[in-house]
């Protein structure tokens, strides 16, 4: 399973109805953060979803600060 991909499956649906990419980064970390360790694969991909998101911004905003 190439989790990066499966991320980036995760966000493209995600963001189907609405192309909001901090949304989908904050509903997937809370995801993530709910399912632990112990959702393996699934918290992977959820995690994936994030840094997708994140680059996507970053994308977008020509950088990305904190």
């Amino acid at each position: 399973m190439d989790v990066g991909e499966a991320g980036a499956r995760w966000y493209a649906n995600l963001t189907t109805t609405r192309d909001e990419p901090l949304q989908a980064a904050y509903h997937a970390l809370h995801s993530a953060a709910y399912l632990g360790l112990d959702g393996g694969a699934t918290t992977g991909t959820l995690l994936a979803a994030v840094g997708h998101a994140l680059r996507v911004l970053a994308e977008r905003e020509g950088t990305l600060t904190h």
